[in-house]
């Protein structure tokens, strides 16, 4: 997980570049696959759909709707999350999930946007979150919308 974790950080320096995108007013919508690995027990799978606005040019708030699995067991979560960009591309978040059943859990993270293709607004989303209850690291790619 450390070998992965230093490509990740290799990767998010090397291509960290100011898009001019991230401005005021700004929407973001973003759908994500995850791969959750528990201190203990089996991976988990998640699928997630983040809805976001830009309160400032570098402070993206918004709403989390996911679904996770593994052997036959599930569970939806809604959540809440702040991202802070400190360049146009890179930044660190953080949020509240709160499940159907069970207490609510915070998480932290970090992650990169890389321009997609050629497109002007559809971005890349690498990035890890760390669940400090369940002390679950998920390492995840997204693809963004901004708008």
């Amino acid at each position: 997980m450390k070998k992965v974790l230093n490509i990740f950080i290799i990767c998010a320096i090397a291509s960290s570049v100011a898009f001019g995108q991230l401005s005021k007013g700004t929407k973001a919508i973003d759908g994500e696959f995850a791969i959750l690995k528990p201190s203990e027990g089996d991976a988990l799978t998640m699928l997630s759909l983040q809805y976001g606005q830009f309160f400032t040019d570098d402070i993206l708030v918004g709403l989390q709707l996911s679904y996770a699995g593994s052997d036959g067991e599930s569970a939806t979560d809604f959540g809440l999350f702040g991202d802070y960009f400190f360049n146009d591309s890179m930044y660190v978040g953080a949020g509240m999930l709160f499940p159907e059943v069970g207490d609510s859990e915070a998480f932290v993270g970090f992650g990169m946007l890389s321009p997609f293709r050629e497109s002007k607004n559809v971005y890349l989303n690498p990035g890890l979150q760390y669940y400090t209850d369940s002390e679950i690291i998920a390492a995840g790619v997204s693809l963004v919308l901004l708008f």
